[in-house]
C-alpha cells in the first residue's frame, strides 16, 4: 500500500479537532510514530508513544489516558482514520456529554450503528489506564453499567479508512 500524505494534517486538524478542543489533546501514535509526529509537531498537543502495536485498540486508549492531566469531567476519544467527522460533529457530541451532566458516555452514531467520538466520563479513566489487547473502551462501558447516550451523526460516525481505496474514495493523495 502507498503511503499517505501527511502534508495537511496541520490543516486537518485545526479544521477537526483543535477547532473545537483546545486544551488537553493527546495524540497516540503506533506504527509510522516519526512521520506522525513530524506532521503534528506545529501543533498545541501532547504526543504519546504506544510501543504495543500490536494490541492497538486497548493499549493505545491506556497509554493515552495514562498521560491524562488534570482534573476534567470527561474524555473525547476519536480515532484518525475517520475522515468525515467535523468540528460540528464533536461540538454535537460535546454538547450532548454537557447536557447529561457528565454522568454518562456519549458516543456518535449512524442510526443504531455505533461510532465515533466517544466521550467517556472521569469515572472510568482508571479502568481506561488497564485496558489491554484490541477490545477498546466497549467491555470497560459494558462493565460500569453506565447509559450510553447515541449521538446520529449520520456515515460520519462510522467511514473509517482500512484500505487504500477508501482512502482515495474520501480524496486523500497517495505517493509511491
Amino acid at each position: 500500500m502507498s503511503e499517505p500524505n501527511y502534508a495537511r494534517a496541520e490543516t486537518l486538524w485545526k479544521c477537526g479537532v483543535l477547532a473545537t478542543v483546545t486544551d488537553n489533546v493527546v495524540v497516540v501514535t503506533g506504527a509510522r510514530r516519526c512521520e506522525i509526529e513530524d506532521a503534528l509537531e506545529v501543533l498545541p498537543v501532547t504526543m504519546a508513544f504506544n510501543p504495543r502495536v500490536e494490541t492497538v485498540m486497548g493499549s493505545s486508549l491506556s497509554t493515552g489516558f495514562s498521560i491524562r492531566q488534570g482534573a476534567t469531567d470527561g474524555t473525547l476519544v476519536m480515532l484518525a482514520d475517520m475522515p468525515r467527522l467535523t468540528s460540528s460533529n464533536i461540538r454535537l457530541v460535546s454538547h450532548h456529554f454537557v447536557m447529561e451532566n457528565g454522568a454518562h458516555v456519549v458516543r456518535g452514531s449512524h442510526g443504531a450503528k455505533l461510532g465515533h467520538p466517544v466521550i467517556l466520563p472521569s469515572t472510568l479513566y482508571q479502568a481506561a489506564r488497564q485496558l489491554v489487547g484490541d477490545m477498546g473502551a466497549s467491555s470497560i462501558v459494558h462493565q460500569s453499567r453506565l447509559r450510553t447516550r447515541l449521538v446520529d451523526l449520520g456515515s460520519a460516525a462510522v467511514v473509517d479508512i482500512s484500505s487504500e481505496d477508501d482512502a482515495l474514495r474520501e480524496g486523500a493523495v497517495l505517493r509511491a
